[in-house]
């Protein structure tokens, strides 16, 4: 929203050169053209790769197609994108693209400087130096998101038994994406899981929604007693 906002105010050069925006149509680009490959490969029609593809990363939540009978290869990318999720500032959920963006940038630099030792290697984003406070808090936020989605797939295993759907639907509802994969293909009825892991994929998606460390401030002193 803010991107827009910018390029409305001084033209779509912002929009067009926006570091986020081209990693964000370089996934989808990329992945819809595999998903094609895939299900070409495997002797489908590959006509709904594009919308499927563009429905998990936006967090849409449509489901287009039958994809049963779609190549293991072709869900595995549609599983990686529900982590992805959509840009900063935007309604959608995810791990958001700027994040991805951070993190890699983190680990090129970390590899970099493996290599040469002496070097001083800053993150620039946006043509300007990243604060180290900023970055730190991009890579905390992607660990803990990890972390939370390791414990809600563990949670939900106990009554589930179906490892995809248990794990999509843990990554699902954590990144607010809708549909789960599951043996029926891509899927919207959550009416298969038990009480209990509803009741901890519906904690998932509240989480994933304020974006995780917004409930932290539940547990600060200063919440409950004000005055302190």
């Amino acid at each position: 929203f803010g991107l827009v906002c910018q390029a409305l105010r001084r033209g779509m050069g912002k929009f067009l050169h926006d570091p986020e925006l081209k990693l964000y149509f370089t996934i989808i680009a990329v992945s819809t053209i595999a998903v094609s490959a895939g299900l070409s490969y495997g002797g489908l029609q590959g006509s709904a790769a594009a919308i499927q593809t563009v429905s998990i990363m936006t967090t849409t939540g449509f489901v287009t197609a039958d994809s049963a009978a779609w190549p293991l290869f072709c869900k595995m990318i549609l599983f990686s994108l529900m982590f992805v999720g959509a840009c900063s500032s935007s309604a959608g959920g995810g791990l958001k693209v700027v994040r991805v963006l951070m993190v890699f940038k983190l680990m090129g630099r970390g590899v970099f400087v493996r290599l040469h030792p002496n070097a001083v290697v800053s993150i620039k984003l946006y043509d300007q130096t990243m604060p180290g406070d900023m970055v730190s808090k991009a890579a905390s936020f992607v660990f803990l998101y990890a972390v939370v989605f390791f414990a809600g797939s563990l949670l939900v295993s106990f009554d589930t038994p179906d490892l995809v759907s248990g794990v999509s639907a843990a990554a699902s509802s954590l990144g607010n994406i809708g549909p789960m994969l599951c043996e029926a293909g891509m899927s919207t009825d959550y009416t298969v899981f038990s009480p209990f892991s509803k009741l901890v994929l519906s904690l998932l998606m509240v989480l994933g929604r304020l974006e995780l460390f917004t409930p932290l401030i539940l547990f600060t002193p200063g919440f409950w007693h004000p005055g302190r």
